[in-house]
């Protein structure tokens, strides 16, 4: 008996007016390599953001004008580091909208210019905002610091934005004083092995037994969970999650299933 196995793909199509485009689901056969079925999925869907496609944005957000414009008015030092991380941008309707991404702005710690320094400590008060579909910068909000001397106002920096910050790094080499002398070794060892075994995706332990597997949006999924030979759950995964940052004015949330594909990090 021959099977074929499916698997569900998402390809975008974009039309040429304005920001909307079109997501549809494909269905495509690996055995035979070609496409059994399309169609169209309902407007305002967007597609997941690939690390493509956030080095995209993030190369079009450094070469625009408006964002470079917002930068002179910070009066950085001359030689300052910026940092850019992108995100996805949150919405509160259920009405159709321009797929748009956010960034937020950081710079690197001066009295290092490491490129792995901690540059969360010094972060930029602005926030743009990117079109996804025409990878264009389309404004440049203002952020709050959240410090207790500002709350949530906005542009309460000095003429230079980042004068008030002070470097916080984590990479031992990078720690002014070094890392602390006074701790004890720390020791985890099991001098007969493990208690639970691993053959492929089986893993037993006591009277637990299940398997593990992985996919592209969920991450880690657990099937045929069963103790002591009494199955207990077929199949276990985390179909979303959301973790709101920051400032809730800025819209910063992210769902790292649906939208940052959460599996492509979790392997990782």
């Amino acid at each position: 008996m021959t099977c074929t196995y499916h698997r569900l793909q998402f390809s975008v199509f974009k039309d040429k007016v304005g920001w909307a485009y079109t997501v549809y689901e494909a269905r495509v056969s690996l055995t035979k390599n070609e496409i059994i079925s399309e169609q169209p999925l309902p407007e305002g869907v967007v597609e997941s953001l690939s690390f493509q496609s956030m080095t995209d944005a993030t190369a079009a957000l450094l070469k625009s004008d408006l964002f470079q414009d917002e930068l002179k008015k910070l009066n950085l030092p001359e030689g300052t580091m910026v940092e850019v991380d992108p995100w996805m941008y949150g919405v509160d309707s259920t009405d159709p909208s321009p797929n748009q991404m956010s960034f937020l702005v950081y710079a690197r710690a001066r009295e290092n210019n490491n490129v792995d320094s901690n540059h969360y400590a010094i972060p930029l008060p602005i926030i743009p905002i990117l079109d996804v579909h025409s990878m264009t910068v389309t404004r440049v909000d203002p952020a709050a610091s959240g410090g207790t001397e500002d709350g949530m106002k906005y542009n309460t920096h000095g003429e230079n934005a980042i004068e008030h910050c002070i470097a916080n790094e984590y990479l031992p080499e990078l720690q002014p004083n070094g890392l602390r002398k006074d701790l004890k070794p720390l020791q985890v060892v099991q001098p007969e092995g493990a208690s639970f075994t691993v053959k492929g995706h089986l893993v037993e332990w006591q009277k637990w037994r299940f398997r593990v597997g992985w996919n592209y949006r969920e991450g880690v999924v657990v099937h045929n969970v069963s103790y002591d030979g009494r199955s207990v759950f077929h199949r276990l995964s985390l179909s979303d999650m959301t973790v709101p940052y920051g400032d809730p004015r800025s819209r910063m949330s992210s769902f790292p299933n649906r939208r940052y594909l959460f599996e492509t990090h979790t392997r990782k």
